[in-house]
């Protein structure tokens, strides 16, 4: 699984598997940090250069997240 995360909901019984994007995200999603200090973050932590394919790739596995109730957006 490499940097692929596991969570198990167990209201629902289910498992889902975060590949590395959604891990990371999900990790930083404490309700403290947006969104843009995430995607900001991004480039020192997996030596990025342009913070531009981050951000739309942070947000649609966000939109996911939220999706699946894994997290909440307020």
């Amino acid at each position: 699984m490499g940097n692929d995360l596991m969570l198990f909901d167990p209201a629902k019984s289910q498992f889902y598997v975060l590949n590395s994007t959604m891990a990371y995200l999900w990790k930083n999603c404490e309700g403290k940090v947006t969104l843009e200090g995430i995607v900001a973050s991004v480039p020192q932590d997996f030596a990025v250069s342009d913070g531009t394919p981050v951000a739309t790739e942070m947000k649609a596995a966000l939109d996911e997240l939220v999706a699946l109730g894994v997290v909440t957006a307020e």
